[in-house]
C-alpha cells in the first residue's frame, strides 16, 4: 500500500475506535505534512544520536508542533562495536570520563537534555544495561559538556 492509503486506513481504523494514538517511523518533512492533512501524527520515530542529528530539523519541528520523537538508534549505532557509536565517539568518551559516567550514559543525557520532544527507548536485553540506562535521567551535562558534544567552543 502507498503511503496516502496506509494514512486513508489509519484514519478509518481510528474512527471506528479500533486505535487511539498515530505515529510515524522513518517519515521526511514531506511526508510529516502529507500524514497531518489526514490524521493526527503523535510520534515520530527516526534515527537520531550524539553522533548523528541528521534529522536535527524534524526534531525542532515535532517539539515546536507538540509530537514527541523517539529516536531510534538513540545510541548511534545498532551494535556498540560500530564506528559510529556514542560508546566510541571521542568527545562522548571524555564527557563520560570527566563526570564519572558511561558514554551511554552520557549519550542517553545528551539526548534527554537536547529537546524536550525527544523520548530515547534505549533497547537492553540485561538487568545491568536497563540499570545503566536509567541512570542517564540523573546525569545533568553543564553547558561545557554540551559544548564539547555539539563541537562547540565553551
Amino acid at each position: 500500500a502507498s503511503f496516502p492509503d496506509a494514512l486513508d486506513e489509519f484514519a478509518r481504523l481510528q474512527e471506528a475506535g479500533k486505535i487511539q494514538r498515530i505515529g510515524l517511523s522513518n517519515v521526511t518533512a514531506a511526508q510529516l505534512d502529507e500524514a497531518q492533512q489526514v490524521v493526527d501524527v503523535v510520534t515520530v520515530s527516526n534515527a537520531f544520536s550524539v553522533v548523528d542529528r541528521s534529522d536535527e530539523a524534524m526534531v525542532q519541528r515535532c517539539a515546536s508542533s507538540g509530537i514527541a520523537y523517539l529516536p531510534f538508534f538513540p545510541l548511534g549505532a545498532t551494535t556498540t562495536s560500530s564506528d559510529a557509536s556514542a560508546a566510541r565517539n571521542e568527545a562522548v568518551r571524555a564527557v563520560a570520563e570527566r563526570i564519572g559516567a558511561t558514554p551511554i550514559q552520557v549519550a542517553l543525557a545528551w539526548l534527554l537534555q537536547h529537546s524536550p520532544a525527544l523520548l530515547p527507548i534505549p533497547g537492553t536485553s540485561q538487568l545491568a544495561h536497563l540499570e545503566e540506562n536509567l541512570a542517564a535521567a540523573d546525569l545533568l551535562l553543564t553547558p561545557g559538556d554540551v559544548a564539547v558534544l555539539d563541537g562547540t567552543p565553551h
